[in-house]
C-alpha cells in the first residue's frame, strides 16, 4: 500500500513540474543587439522573453557594459550620433523577424540606460514594429558618471489595432422593412386609372378649350365683314360723284 501511494505521489510531483515548466515558458523571445559605434557590428545586448502580450508580461536578461563598451556610447554621445538596434523576433516554428530601431545616444547616456520598448502588432499579434524610447527625450549636457552607464533598466509595452466602429447592417435593413410595412398599412392600394384619379383638373381644362375654340371663329368672321362694309362705302362714293 505505501508503494502505492509512493509512486502516486512521484506521479503527482512530475505532473507538477511539467505544468510549471509549461507556464513558465516564454511565449516568444526577442532578441536585443546594438551598435555602438558607426560600424556595421552589432553586439548582443540581451534577451526578452514574452510571456503575455496583453499584460506586458516581459522578463529581461541583458548584459552589463564593460568600460570599454561605455566609453563608445559615450563618444557616440558626443558627436550627437544615434544608438542603433536591431530587434529580432524568435517565435516557435516561425522564420525570424528582424527590425531596426534608434535612439540619440545622448538620450540613453542621459537617460542612464532607462528605456523601453514600444512594440506594435497585428490583427493576429504577430510582430510589425517597434521603436526605442529613452527616459530622456532631450538632451541637456548633464554629466553622468560611469557607473550609471552599468546596467540597462528597460520596459516592454505591446499595442495591439484597436477595431473601429463597424456599420449595424442588420438593423438598418430591419429599420427598412418597417418603414415599408407601415406605408402598406397606411391605407388600401390606389389601383385606379389616371382618368379617375385626375378627372377635376382634365374638366376645367376642356371647358377652357372649348371656350377658346369658340371665340375664335367670330373673330375671325368679324373681320371679313368689315371688309365688305369698306367695299359698300366704295359704292356710295360712287353715286355720290354721279
Amino acid at each position: 500500500m505505501s508503494s502505492i501511494i509512493s509512486l502516486t505521489e512521484r506521479l503527482f510531483g512530475t505532473f507538477l513540474i511539467l505544468f510549471l515548466v509549461q507556464t513558465c515558458q516564454a511565449a516568444y523571445e526577442i532578441k536585443l543587439l546594438h551598435y555602438l559605434d558607426d560600424s556595421n557590428y552589432s553586439t548582443e545586448r540581451g534577451v526578452a522573453e514574452v510571456h503575455n502580450v496583453d499584460t506586458n508580461d516581459v522578463t529581461f536578461r541583458q548584459h552589463p557594459l564593460n568600460p570599454g563598451d561605455i566609453k563608445q556610447l559615450k563618444t557616440l554621445a558626443e558627436k550627437d550620433a544615434f544608438y542603433r538596434m536591431d530587434i529580432v523576433i524568435r517565435q516557435t516554428n516561425k522564420k525570424d523577424i528582424i527590425l531596426s530601431t534608434f535612439a540619440k545616444a545622448c538620450s540613453m547616456v542621459e537617460s542612464k540606460l532607462h528605456d523601453s520598448f514600444n512594440v506594435y502588432l497585428d490583427h493576429n499579434n504577430n510582430v510589425v514594429g517597434v521603436s526605442l524610447l529613452p527616459y530622456e527625450n532631450q538632451c541637456s549636457g548633464k554629466h553622468v558618471t560611469d557607473a550609471d552607464l552599468a546596467a540597462f533598466r528597460s520596459k516592454m509595452f505591446f499595442n495591439a489595432p484597436e477595431n473601429g466602429p463597424v456599420p449595424d447592417t442588420l438593423s438598418y435593413i430591419q429599420k427598412i422593412e418597417r418603414e415599408r410595412e407601415a406605408r402598406e398599412k397606411g391605407g388600401p392600394k390606389d389601383n385606379r386609372s389616371f382618368l379617375q384619379k385626375y378627372w377635376m383638373y382634365l374638366v376645367p381644362l376642356a371647358i377652357f378649350l372649348a371656350v377658346s375654340g369658340v371665340a375664335n371663329p367670330e373673330a375671325q368672321s368679324g373681320g371679313g365683314g368689315g371688309g365688305g362694309g369698306g367695299g359698300g362705302g366704295g359704292g356710295g362714293g360712287c353715286k355720290a360723284f354721279i
